[in-house]
């Protein structure tokens, strides 16, 4: 009954993915739903940004497994991110009135500092997308049986086809349908856990410091905090994903308030599977001692919930990692279309635009899944793809919307000092926190490249 009803659920939206696309004519529509979101479509989609496998299935195992200090960086750096754009930057983002991010540094900066940071653009959503389309992979190997591999080939196929036709208003349409999925699933189970969860014995038999919020007081555990705050808090604000769903806005108002009810919703929402986890720690421990502590969430709802409360809660979880998927896809597909194309080949006319852009989905679609087979871990590949544009683009974004002089010497060394301290804390497996000293070097670049650049680019427009 399930398997049956998923795919009943996958075909619906489909459907509506397709038909979303006959509103697609050319770039504008496809890229940015030729900027006519209302509020709910608007908020919509930017709460389904990132509320996908990370957060149903990654942050609940963290919480099982750390407490409160395992979700800092999801869904509490998420909702700090949205709270931001909201406050600083989805209106003056939505003056420029752009197709893709990579233009903000063409703009602001040159065509060097476009190319370099597009490069870093697309290079952080690879990783973004792995993830979600594991969770997919996830997913229909525990509802099926069928080997993971194979249904994380299902999945990125499934969402490929609509957004490869639809864009972005297939995008933004099915993530206000998927997003109610997702509040049904979450909230029945969290009806049927109720008597147990909120009693006072939940808390006993919890770690002591299961709740800390604040880290030890040792500088380094500090550093490690405010890293892990960085990773999506700032790290996913210079982020095309979050350029895209501003800019589809229909005005700069419903950006910027559409922005600050996502984050509101985000953290009532991705509370749900949080409380889960913590009812799952106390009463169902087997479930989160298995080998892989991701598919605990699946495995309890499997083996512990009628089979109408099974399939609510599976389509919720497809539905949000969907929404998250095919929204991380068109971000690098339009900065390539956008801003690489150009480069090698020249600028493309309307037409040719929309085509290459539909090429890109397939093109970002395909090395992402490529990715999966290398790391399959959700919480660490989206993890590291937040803290890629963080720790190279924050910094140029803050010193091009808000400080007078933002020069393109100091735009290419925050870029790239930035992701080489990153890298190479990364790598070595350093005890210093990557993302903090990161975004650190990303910052004094920009220092430097401004100090030594006697005339400056072309003045802000936030006075």
């Amino acid at each position: 009954m399930v398997i049956v009803g998923i795919v009943i659920y996958l075909l619906i939206t489909l459907w509506v993915g397709l038909k979303a696309s006959k509103k697609v004519h050319n770039s504008t529509d496809f890229l940015l739903a030729s900027k006519r979101l209302g509020m709910g479509l608007s908020t919509a989609a930017l709460f389904a940004t990132w509320f996908g496998a990370e957060t149903i299935i990654g942050a609940s195992s963290e919480m099982a497994e750390k407490g409160i200090l395992g979700i800092i960086e999801d869904p509490l750096g998420a909702a700090l991110c949205l709270f931001l754009l909201g406050t600083f930057f989805a209106k003056p983002l939505y003056r420029l009135n752009l197709l893709t991010f990579g233009d903000f540094y063409a703009q602001k900066y040159n065509k060097t500092t476009e190319l370099i940071a597009s490069l870093a653009l697309t290079l952080s959503y690879l990783g973004w997308i792995a993830g979600q389309i594991v969770g997919l992979g996830v997913i229909f190997h525990e509802i099926t049986g069928i080997h993971q591999i194979s249904g994380t080939i299902l999945g990125t196929s499934i969402v490929l086809l609509y957004t490869y036709y639809g864009g972005m208003w297939s995008v933004a349409t099915l993530d206000a349908l998927q997003n109610s999925v997702i509040v049904l699933g979450l909230f029945v189970i969290l009806i049927f856990i109720a008597p147990d969860l909120f009693q006072f014995k939940t808390l006993e038999n919890l770690p002591f410091n299961f709740f800390q919020f604040f880290p030890n007081s040792n500088l380094d555990s500090w550093g490690h905090w405010l890293s892990t705050w960085f990773i999506v808090g700032l790290g996913s604000l210079p982020g095309q994903d979050i350029f895209q769903r501003v800019m589809s806005s229909k005005n700069e108002n419903i950006a910027q308030k559409s922005a600050w009810l996502a984050s509101f919703l985000y953290v009532i929402i991705g509370s749900l599977p949080l409380m889960i986890a913590v009812y799952i720690k106390v009463y169902q421990p087997q479930f989160l001692h298995d080998a892989n502590s991701q598919n605990m969430l699946i495995k309890f709802v499997n083996s512990e919930m009628p089979v109408w409360v099974e399939l609510l809660f599976m389509g919720a979880l497809i539905s949000a990692i969907m929404s998250s998927a095919s929204g991380a896809i068109m971000a690098p597909s339009a900065v390539i279309a956008e801003n690489l194309y150009p480069f090698l080949f020249g600028k493309p006319n309307d037409q040719q635009l929309l085509r290459i852009s539909r090429i890109s989905v397939l093109l970002v679609g395909i090395v992402s899944l490529f990715i999966t087979f290398l790391n399959d871990k959700v919480f660490e590949l989206v993890g590291m793809s937040a803290a890629i544009s963080g720790v190279s683009l924050f910094v140029p974004m803050v010193y091009g919307l808000y400080f007078k002089k933002h020069t393109a010497l100091g735009a290419i060394l925050s870029i790239c000092l930035g992701l080489i301290v990153y890298f190479y804390l990364r790598l070595s497996e350093s005890p210093y926190p990557d993302m903090f000293w990161g975004l650190v070097a990303s910052w004094f670049g920009m220092i430097i490249g401004n100090f030594f650049t006697k005339s400056e680019t072309k003045t802000n427009f936030c006075k």
